[in-house]
């Protein structure tokens, strides 16, 4: 027996304890006095031990938990069956049902690919579509002298609180209309100051006798909640004309071409990737890569005036481009305020369109993420792959053992003699005995000889002898 280290000390097997006393049975042996005398019991500097310095090399012992780690059973994959399982009558119909299952899980593996990749290419794609932001302006008065019978009383009046003091109070509001749409493509609804980056009301009065300001504005901020509409309240007794102006919140940001970019493109308003793109397509409808260099653009008549220069790279085009971006154009809303009523709305109301994102874009999301499976239906299908591989390698090697009986019980002679010649051939490449493809067996056989190349090798062979002995005569010499 090899001898095992105990529990605690190098080298020691895992989940090897040692005996505990007296966990043995005694062994008969002879008594105290024939047994030989206990060893003195080591100091403690005669405990201590030498610990060399430098990479030691470790005992056999130690590197077999390391191994057992590092060792990975290889798993089957391969799940078909071998075509012979089709032609036994009793397996015949499971066979096909089988070999049925498995092209049509890789026809849906294939389609779900597709699917999934189509879903992705759809959703880094910036798909748009249009929609009509429908604005409503109005106003509301209070206070005013024709609201009450009697001309208000001064008594009556609160400054502080403002009651009894003419005012109005304008609104500003919108919402996104629904035609054209249906509730699977409608997407989450969006309150009106989600639309907007910026408004600014202007409105048309004196300042010295108003002064609480005449310009009110409002700046989208991110913490900031977005609301349905906007609300502006006033002192006044007389009709005041408003101009709202509105600027628009876009993603990707959009600008305004300059005229001779826009005029040359035939674009007025569009993100920077779109200008890039308008314009590829421009240099490659009049072939303007140069034949040499094909990131090199030349310039038309049209194009000089914007790059300034007769050739470019493509590379520099975005930035050339960058010189004729410039801010959107504001909608602006003229508005008269009035007084004459308590409640006053604009005889018409106001439709911008605008771009918004794909709401079909989040069901893709959502689509995409339904491919991937949880992580234990991920490893349900895992194990069910590996039983499946288990069992067709189970059916693999009952047909060989059943095959290789067969041709046995066909003919046992030739099935031997085939066997032994196959054992034979084996053992000559292990034991490295084979010379070009040919046995030992066969070199022994006369009729190996009686080849048609063995008068070519033995040309060749005296030959060689010829020019050796030639060799060693002239050395002689």
């Amino acid at each position: 027996m090899i001898p095992r280290p105990a529990a605690g000390y190098p080298g020691a097997m895992p989940g090897y304890t040692p005996p505990q006393p007296g966990a043995y049975p005694a062994m008969p042996g002879p008594g105290p006095a024939a047994m030989h005398p206990p060893l003195p019991h080591p100091s403690a500097a005669q405990q201590q031990i030498h610990v060399p310095q430098g990479p030691t090399k470790k005992r056999p012992s130690e590197l077999v938990p390391e191994g057992l780690k590092a060792y990975k059973k290889k798993r089957p994959t391969d799940r078909s069956l071998p075509s012979t399982v089709n032609a036994l009558e009793s397996v015949k119909e499971s066979s096909k049902m089988y070999d049925d299952l498995v092209k049509m899980e890789k026809k849906l593996d294939w389609t779900t690919a597709r699917k999934r990749t189509e879903i992705q290419d759809a959703i880094q794609r910036p798909t748009k579509t249009k929609r009509t932001l429908r604005i409503y302006i109005s106003n509301t008065a209070s206070g005013q002298a024709w609201q009450s019978a009697d001309a208000p009383d001064a008594a009556a009046v609160d400054f502080d609180t403002g009651k009894g003091i003419p005012s109005w109070t304008m609104r500003v509001e919108g919402r996104l209309l629904d035609n054209n749409t249906t509730k699977s493509n409608r997407g989450p609804p969006r309150k009106f100051s989600s639309f907007l980056r910026s408004l600014v009301v202007e409105f048309d009065r004196d300042p010295t006798v108003y002064t609480d300001g005449n310009i009110v504005e409002w700046h989208r901020t991110p913490q900031q909640a977005p609301q349905d509409g906007f609300e502006i309240k006033r002192r006044g007794d007389s009709s005041v004309k408003a101009r709202v102006v509105l600027h628009l919140e876009h993603q990707p940001e959009r600008y305004r071409l300059a005229p001779e970019l826009g005029a040359l493109l035939d674009l007025k308003e569009e993100s920077k990737q779109g200008v890039v793109s308008a314009m590829w397509a421009y240099i490659k409808k009049h072939n303007l890569q140069d034949k040499d260099d094909r990131r090199v653009v030349k310039a038309d008549q049209a194009l000089l005036p914007i790059f300034g220069r007769e050739s470019i790279y493509f590379s520099s085009v975005p930035e050339v481009i960058n010189r004729y971006l410039l801010p959107p154009s504001p909608v602006v809303l003229e508005y008269m305020i009035r007084v004459d009523k308590p409640h006053h709305t604009a005889p018409y109301v106001y439709d911008v369109e605008i771009d918004i994102d794909d709401p079909t874009k989040a069901r893709s999301v959502a689509a995409l993420a339904s491919f991937n499976p949880s992580a234990d239906a991920a490893r349900e299908i895992a194990a069910l792959d590996e039983e499946i591989a288990q069992a067709t390698s189970s059916v693999r090697n009952a047909v060989a053992k059943r095959d290789f009986l067969a041709e046995f019980a066909d003919d046992p002679a030739r099935f031997v003699q085939k066997w032994l010649a196959s054992q034979a051939r084996d053992l000559d490449t292990v034991l490295g005995n084979e010379v070009a493809g040919t046995t030992a067996e066969e070199m022994r056989r006369a009729e190996f000889f009686r080849r048609d190349w063995v008068n070519e090798a033995v040309i060749i062979a005296e030959s060689r002898m010829l020019a050796e002995r030639k060799a060693k005569l002239s050395q002689g010499r």
